[in-house]
């Protein structure tokens, strides 16, 4: 497993590995790459894409987009206005504090939470 922590606004030099990635409290892109990994967003309106593999994906404080990928996922969206697409694969999508939205592929199974979230019901995948 390698441990990644870029510079605040860049993107993270995601490999073929296992990965854990810290984005920082700047308006960060981080992607996971083929491994199994691990994406903390924390402060800031980050993008952040889970790519192949069982991903973990935590947004953290700002208004997050982010992205699981191919496989069995874990996103979830903790503070603020996060939008969540699970893509293809079982995947698990928390949106929780604020207006968060969660979109899924129409054939993939999904389980969400919701509080204020919403579930927009076009197809998208």
């Amino acid at each position: 497993m390698r441990l990644f922590q870029p510079v605040e606004g860049t993107q993270s030099p995601a490999s073929g590995a296992a990965d854990v990635i810290y984005a920082g409290e700047g308006n960060d892109h981080a992607w996971g790459g083929l491994g199994n990994d691990i994406i903390f967003g924390e402060g800031g309106a980050d993008k952040l894409y889970g790519d192949e593999g069982h991903d973990i994906v935590m947004g953290g404080a700002g208004n997050d987009l982010m992205l699981g990928g191919a496989d069995n996922d874990h996103l979830e969206g903790e503070a603020d206005d996060d939008r969540l697409y699970g893509e293809l694969g079982d995947d698990t999508l928390l949106g929780g504090a604020g207006a968060d939205t969660v979109c899924a592929t129409l054939f993939a199974r999904r389980r969400w939470v919701a509080a204020n979230d919403s579930m927009p019901l076009a197809a998208y995948g």
